[in-house]
This record gives structure tokens, sequence and C-alpha cells, in this order.
């Protein structure tokens, strides 16, 4: 981490005691950090680099919002809980490790973390909120397993170099405008068993052409809603 010793010694002081004050726990147990504030790293643009303690279950909103310097982050698989906009704008996150326990991705997680190249998506996940993977513009593919059954309104959009989406089955519902403008989609996996599709869903993802087309027609025969 590039921020100097006291700042960073500072901020972790702060982090400590207000998880500590939010758990009840005395200032000997502030080590066990189960919960990390919100907004406890924002707008720390020199931090690069973060491991977070086995100890940890819930990251709030917006923890680290903006931080334009970070390039990766190690999560424990002892998180069940990420906030909204948590790591919207790490604009220079190369990877990161969602938990094997996280059951949602919530709205604007991801928001314009555009050097991302590759995402994994836990086999937990159920759902994915609003803008949670959009303007991600080094993903070229996404594969969503079978656990996801709902994607939100513009959950996945405007990622400029995504060309391949895959949708596994168990998903049933996909919002509106939910992967619209991914300019460069060329191929677009559903399942059959997906029970409401909205014709915005890949408004204005102009490669998909008439096969994808086609393919919402033949959905009709489901007695699928678009």
């Amino acid at each position: 981490m590039d921020l100097p010793d006291l700042r960073m010694r500072l901020l972790m002081e702060r982090v400590a005691r207000l998880a500590g004050e939010r758990a009840g726990v005395s200032k000997s147990k502030e080590a066990q950090i189960k919960t990390l504030p919100e907004e406890a790293f924002s707008l720390c643009n020199h931090l690069t680099g973060v491991k977070l303690p086995e100890s940890l279950e819930t990251i709030e909103n917006a923890a680290f919002f903006y931080c334009d310097s970070l390039c990766d982050i190690v999560i424990p698989d002892s998180v069940t809980d990420i906030g909204a906009s948590a790591f919207r704008h790490c604009v220079s996150l190369r990877s990161i490790h969602l938990p094997a326990n996280l059951k949602k991705l919530s709205e604007s997680l991801l928001l314009e973390c555009s050097a991302l190249t590759g995402l994994e998506i836990p086999l937990s996940v159920e759902e994915i909120d609003e803008f949670a993977i959009s303007k991600c513009n080094g993903l070229k593919e996404l594969v969503l397993p079978a656990s996801v059954l709902r994607i939100g309104e513009y959950a996945i959009c405007r990622n400029k170099s995504l060309e391949r989406v895959v949708m596994n089955e168990g998903i049933e519902s996909i919002g509106s405008y939910a992967f619209s403008q991914n300019t460069s989609l060329t191929e677009a996996v559903i399942p059959e068993g997906v029970h409401f599709i909205n014709f915005s869903s890949f408004m204005d993802c102009e490669h998909l052409g008439n096969s994808f087309t086609e393919f919402l027609e033949s959905l009709k025969q489901y007695g699928i809603e678009f």
C-alpha cells in the first residue's frame, strides 16, 4: 500500500473503532473486525492493494468508493454481504475474488471498474442488481452461474468490450435494459427456462442482429413475455 504509514494507521484505527462500536465489543476485541463500515476507505486514491481479515462478514456501502489506484483486493469467503457501490469507480481494479457465500451483487457494486478483464461470479449469487456490472470496459466474456435467478434493470449494461454472455438454467427474469448498450456483444446464450425477458433488455446491442430477434420470437411459444 502506498498510503503514508501515519495516515494508514489512523485509517485502520477508525475502521476498527467503528466496527467495534457497531458490534458492541470491547477495545481488546477490535482486531476481530466483522463489519467494514460505510465509506471506510472511500476516496483513498493512493491505496493499491488490500487483504481483508478472515473475521470479516459484511462490507458496507461505498467501502472502497472511488479508490482510483486500487489494483487488487482479497475478500475472504466469510463475507456474505457487500453493500451498494462498494467498489464503484475503482478504475484500476484488475481482479477481485468475490466470496463463495455471497447472495447478491448489489447496486453499482462494480460500476466503472474499467480495468477488470475477468469476473467469476460465485455459485451462491441469486440476484444481480441495477448497474452491478456496468461500464466495466475490459470485460469480454461473462458467465452467469445457474444460481442466478434475477437480473435487474441496467444490471450489466454499457460494457463496451463485452462480446459474449452465457446464462445458465435457473434464471427466471431479465430486467429492462439489463444488457443494453453492450455495443460489442455478438452472442447471448439464454436458457429456455427464463420466465420473463423485456424487449429492451438488449437494446442497442446492434451486433446481435437478426439471430437474436429470431430467438426472441421463438420464446413466445413458451409463453415468455417481452
